[in-house]
Order: structure tokens, then sequence, then C-alpha cells
């Protein structure tokens, strides 16, 4: 016959170690975005500022971007935590 109480603290062992292997990846994870560029919507939104300034930064290339194929500008998400944490450029004037 097996033992089960043994194949019980054994699961339960590997259970623990999982639980913990997958706080230790949630925590290395967290606050990291997943995606590589957001949209100028998006950015704006996240930046508290309308998307027509938004791109008109984009265009006079005070902010670090690119146009896509489809004319949606694309800024990379570490450009957008580096405003969040720097501040939003002021539009220059004409």
């Amino acid at each position: 016959m097996i033992d089960t109480s043994l194949l019980a603290s054994d699961l339960l062992s590997y259970l623990v170690r999982l639980e913990a292997q997958n706080a230790e990846i949630l925590a290395a994870l967290k606050g990291k975005p997943n995606r590589k560029y957001l949209l100028a919507e998006e950015t704006a939104e996240r930046l508290d500022r309308s998307p027509w300034t938004i791109r008109q930064l984009c265009s006079r290339r005070q902010v670090r971007a690119i146009k896509g194929e489809d004319g949606c500008w694309r800024i990379p998400v570490d450009e957008v935590i580096r405003m969040e944490e720097q501040g939003v450029p002021k539009l220059a004037k004409r």
C-alpha cells in the first residue's frame, strides 16, 4: 500500500515552492509595461493631456516617437515613463 501522508506532504511542499516562485515573478513584473509602445491617445490619457497635444509634441520632435504606416504616432513606453517622472514638455512656439 502507498503511504499517502508522504505524497500529501510532498505535494504541499511543491505547492508552497510554486506559490513563492509565482510571487517572485509577479514582484519582478510589477510596474513593468508589457508593451513597447503606446499610441498617442493612450499616452495622452496616461499623462492627463489631450491627444492633440501629444501628437503635436511628436510631430515637433519634442517627444521621441515613431509614426506608423497607418499614420498613428507610437511613443516608446520608456519615454512615457520619463515624462511621468520629469513632466511633459511644453509645446514650442512656432
